[in-house]
Parts: structure tokens; sequence; C-alpha cells
């Protein structure tokens, strides 16, 4: 079947952070079939090439659930649980996912776009070919997450929590990373120089090898209780 949309643009930014040639994933679902609210709350174990739009969600327990080729366009979760899920070539799109639990998870080819994440537990999950782009993702929790070519473009990230987490490869690129918590989490090789980092929380030893401009070195050894004459 054919598949639509423009997975060249996934494509090219995963290119950037991967050396190997990463499988694009599917913007528009192939077999697409346009599902109500009973589709997403069904009790079954495999949701696959279906498309759900402008639907709002409460109270779904759709733990240990296998999602492939699925798109949700302009949905609402309320008190949603998506623990343990395994997601497979998904886009959600100006979807707000604020405070929902995705703990445990495996996320493979997902693209979040337009997307409000505030609040939203993605500690403990894999994530592999993943993108973040031009989402609200303040408080986010991405504690002991593994973000295996994972991008994050555009994003407010205040505050968020990735303590602990292992980034590789991973870039952050014009992203507000303020007072965000990077605790125990390696920074080698991540390029900071577009992003904000004013308040961020770190260790010295997790500082090494990060590519950062002259003025967030500055700001940085200050927070690392360096001091700097004049």
């Amino acid at each position: 079947m054919k598949r639509t949309g423009n997975p060249a643009r996934f494509f090219n930014i995963m290119k950037k952070i991967d050396n190997k040639i990463p499988v694009p994933p599917v913007f528009e679902p192939m077999a697409c079939n346009t599902a109500g609210p009973e589709a997403v709350a069904a009790e079954t174990d495999h949701i696959t090439d279906t498309a759900f739009a402008n639907l709002t969600v409460t109270g779904l327990a759709a733990e240990h659930r296998s999602w492939h080729n699925c798109r949700f366009s302009g949905m609402g979760f309320v008190a949603c649980k998506f623990k343990g899920s395994q997601m497979t070539d998904l886009r959600f799109e100006r979807c707000d996912l604020s405070n929902i639990s995705f703990n445990g998870s495996s996320l493979y080819r997902v693209e979040f776009a337009d997307c409000k994440l505030v609040g939203t537990d993605f500690s403990d999950t894999v994530m592999t070919h993943v993108l973040f782009e031009n989402c609200s993702c303040r408080y986010v929790n991405m504690s002991m997450a593994k973000l295996r070519t994972v991008a994050f473009r555009g994003c407010n990230l205040q505050g968020g929590v990735f303590g602990m987490s292992r980034l590789g490869p991973a870039t952050f690129e014009k992203c507000d990373l303020r007072e965000s918590d990077f605790s125990r989490t390696s920074l080698k090789d991540i390029d900071l120089c577009s992003c904000d980092i004013d308040g961020i929380v770190l260790n010295p030893e997790d500082l090494r090898g990060a590519i950062v401009d002259s003025v967030q070195a500055l700001g940085l050894a200050r927070l690392l209780g360096v001091v700097i004459k004049d």
C-alpha cells in the first residue's frame, strides 16, 4: 500500500544524530480507519492501522497494550495510563498528553508534534528513533529513560527531569532547558549551544564532553563553584 506524508523530513533529522540509517516512521497510517472513542477504550491488546481525531478520552487504562501504525490528531487525554505499552510507527499531533503515564513503555519510530506534554511521565521508558517537535514539555519526567536516537526540536523542557537517563545519541535544538535536572546523566557529545540552560541542575562529572558556547560555559562554571575574576 502507498504511504503518504513526508518521512524524508524525519529521516533527515535523525540522520544528524545517528550514523546508522533509521527507518522513518509512517506519517499517515496505511489502511487508515478513522475510529471513535470506543475504539480507544476497547479492551484489546493490539490496536493497529487506525487514526483517531478530535476526541477527549478520560480515565483510559491502556496498560501493556500494543499500538502499531496509528495516528492521533487533536486528541485530549485526561487521567489516562499507557504504562508498559509497545508503540511503533505512531504520530501524535496537536494532542494534550499532560500528566499521562508512559512509564516502562517502549517507543519505536514515534513522533510528537505540537503536543502538550506538561508533567508527562516517560520514566523508565525506552525510546528509539523518537522526535519531539515544538512541544510544551514543562516538568516532563524522563528519569531512568533510555533515549536512543531521540531529537528534541523547539521544545519547552523547563523543569524537566532527565536524572539517571541514558542519552545516546540525542539532540536538543533551540530548546528551553532552564532548571531542568540532568543529575547523574552523562552529557558527553550533547550539543546544548542553541538551548537556554540557565539554572540547569547537574553534577560536575555529568558535564564531561558536553558541547556549550562561551556564555554558557561561564554560567556553568559558576554553577560548579568556580570563581571567575574580571
